[in-house]
């Protein structure tokens, strides 16, 4: 019988899933100025995003990083898709933006593509202007923030601070940053054809940050007549006019000083708009020069309604993606070289990785052969008695030396082998060699296999069935509780069938979507609870608060439910070979005698058939049965035998002759 009330799972067999670093957000390249700026976090929404990234378990370690170029979050989690969705509705509900915004703009990166993303990022090559210095100072301060709220940890720190030592070498080692005003320097070009030429012109700079500050010394060097600095803050325009020679005045001051600027270049970093559409206008009623306005804010300080103002021309960030691309392509040398740093960067920050992942089996081995050294001095002891003290330390030396030398080139070799995905296996190797506890392995990251497929393919077979992991369904909750009349979310006619078997008294409601879909309409109270595969959320890296696994009784598995299986060409010796040491063979046997029910009963996954074989001894037993949709009748049967096709024959036979051809009539089988 189900139960009405269920607990959060203590323990068992679900162990965590090492860390894997994702990131998810937008950047100049894939949004809209509008969008950035919509998504662009202040103070307050970071300290709301690091609240929410501490509460989500499937976040392990976050860094939020905001720019005028970029919106993203970079994060150790524990598997790619559950971190994806987790980042997801961090960026859509922190910010306010329905999932279907952020569809095509929104772009992830994982693992070794998410290390390589922020070296380019922190070296400046991901930039609207090539090699901008203010990225590198953004990068430590988005870590600086994260470790202030407590959300990074080594994973994160670690590839952070390599960013950082990949942007200094990058900088260093090539003429990529070289021009830290680019953005200014195409808005002046522009400005300059709009107006006939700057010199002697009157502009006006709103802000007093750094940018504003490249602004005022790029206007002077064009030859502009007059720059004066207005900002909000009186003190920090007049420090930045003293440094710069310019004037200055409180942004009070604006609508005024319109009247006499040919050109307004706006920086300011404020939350809202500094200049509005209606202000400039009134500026510009009765004047017949043009007025050139340049916005390189994020979020933007110009109104967009601006651009429609006849004698007014608007540039903003994006209105210069253009000029700056073609700029960029000159670079070409200074860009192969830096390219170059960056997958040196990569290659060195993923070797550090694999020996962090591999230290604790690293580690036992060393300490092994210290074990054996002193076993062996131990062993003759008695013959080393009689040596004077300095050759007895010479001949523990040389022991302890040779030891150490046979043990070095199996070191570098298992670094150096190990490549993603393969850690486990080549430790697992060096463990079986020198009796080394295989616990020591779960420091080595699981990367995601294929998904087993259906049916057998021309040309292909099932390379190899690594172990099962557990054929169970869950229950999952939202209190704990499955009250009676509860609405139950499933579309699997074999779950729908077996739950109204035991709970005649809940309602059912179909349901699609992914795994995270599914537990969101959880959450928002659509239904009272969903039925999910046991091993998906393992693998997947979620763990709901109220879950209970359903046992084989109250709910029979479907057909290989929980197994994996890679596919490869029959021809193909080398992959073949290659795949040998993935296999397991009672989960292949157990496979073949559940596709084979399957496949004997004409069914698929629409069909509401449950299968579940166990290999103990050699011996197959197979248990199946095929329920009516409302679960008022089945069919089972059990068999046990050496052959699994056999099995399945035997089985077969005993289903027919329980009735289960006419119940599966009942759903136009």
């Amino acid at each position: 019988m189900l139960p009405r009330r269920l607990l959060r799972p203590t323990g068992g067999t679900m162990t965590p899933t090492p860390m894997a670093i994702l990131v998810l957000g937008v950047t100049h390249r894939t949004a809209s100025v509008d969008l950035l700026e919509r998504l662009a976090f202040t103070d307050d929404d970071l300290a709301k995003a690091y609240r929410r990234i501490a509460e989500d378990p499937a976040i392990l370690e976050g860094v939020v990083l905001s720019t005028c170029n970029r919106v993203e979050v970079y994060a150790a989690v524990p598997g790619y898709h559950a971190g994806f969705q987790a980042l997801k509705r961090l960026l859509c509900e922190t910010r306010g933006i329905e999932p279907d915004e952020l569809a095509p703009p929104l772009v992830s990166h994982y693992e070794d593509q998410a290390v390589r993303h922020l070296f380019e990022v922190a070296a400046g090559l991901d930039s609207m202007v090539l090699g901008e210095p203010q990225i590198h100072a953004q990068v430590r301060e988005a870590l600086r923030i994260a470790e202030a709220e407590g959300q990074v940890g080594r994973t994160l720190t670690g590839l952070f601070h390599a960013a950082a030592r990949t942007g200094r070498r990058v900088r260093a080692e090539t003429g990529v940053g070289a021009a830290p005003d680019a953005f200014v320097e195409a808005g002046a070009d522009l400005a300059a054809e709009t107006l006939g030429g700057l010199r002697g012109r009157t502009a006006l700079v709103l802000g007093a940050g750094q940018i504003s500050a490249l602004a005022v010394q790029q206007l002077h060097r064009r030859g502009v007549g007059t720059v004066r600095v207005l900002n909000r803050s009186l003190e920090r325009a007049r420090a930045l006019a003293e440094r710069t020679g310019a004037e200055h005045g409180e942004l009070e001051e604006l609508p005024a000083a319109l009247a006499e600027a040919d050109l307004v270049v706006s920086a300011t970093g404020a939350a809202g708009l500094v200049l509005h559409a209606e202000t400039l206008r009134a500026a510009t009623a009765d004047r017949s020069r043009p007025l050139f306005v340049l916005d390189l804010a994020v979020p933007r300080d110009v109104e967009p309604a601006a651009a429609e103002i006849p004698g007014v021309r608007l540039v903003d960030i994006e209105g210069l993606r253009g000029v700056l691309a073609e700029r960029a392509a000159g670079a070409a040398e200074d860009l192969s070289r830096a390219a170059a740093i960056v997958e040196e960067e990569v290659r060195r920050f993923a070797l550090r990785r694999r020996a962090e992942h591999l230290a604790p089996l690293i580690t036992a081995l060393r300490r092994r052969g210290e074990e054996v050294v002193a076993a062996e001095l131990q062993r003759f002891r008695s013959e080393l008695a009689s040596l004077e003290p300095e050759e007895r330390e010479a001949v523990e030396a040389l022991a302890r030396g040779i030891v150490a030398k046979l043990l070095h080139d199996p070191i570098v070799r298992l670094k150096e082998l190990s490549t993603p995905g393969s850690e486990r296996t080549h430790a697992r190797l060096l463990a079986q060699l020198f009796d080394l506890p295989e616990d020591l392995l779960e420091a080595a990251p699981e990367h995601r296999p294929e998904d087993l497929p259906a049916e057998d393919e021309p040309g292909l077979v099932l390379a190899a069935v690594p172990e099962r992991a557990s054929p169970l369904d869950v229950l999952v909750t939202r209190n704990g509780e499955l009250a009676p009349g509860a609405v139950v979310g499933t579309s699997s006619l074999r779950r729908q069938a077996q739950i109204l078997r035991h709970r005649p008294d809940v309602s059912l409601k179909a349901l699609r979507g992914n795994v995270d879909t599914r537990l969101r309409k959880l959450e928002a109270g659509e239904v009272d609870a969903v039925v999910l595969a046991a091993a998906g959320l393992v693998r997947l890296g979620v763990v709901p608060q109220h879950a209970a696994p359903m046992s084989t009784a109250e709910m029979l598995p479907a057909p290989g439910q929980g197994t994996l299986g890679v596919q490869a060409r029959e021809d193909d010796e080398a992959t073949l070979a290659a795949l040998a040491p993935l296999e397991h063979a009672p989960s292949r046997r157990a496979l073949a005698a559940e596709r084979a029910i399957m496949r004997r009963l004409g069914g698929g996954c629409a069909l509401p058939l449950g299968a579940y074989a166990e290999v103990t001894d050699g011996s197959v037993r197979l248990t199946a049965a095929v329920f009516t949709p409302d679960g008022a009748r089945e069919a089972r049967a059990s068999a046990e035998g050496a052959d699994p096709e056999e099995v399945a024959a035997a089985v077969e036979a005993d289903l027919r002759a329980a009735g289960a051809e006419e119940i599966l009539r009942t759903v136009g089988r």
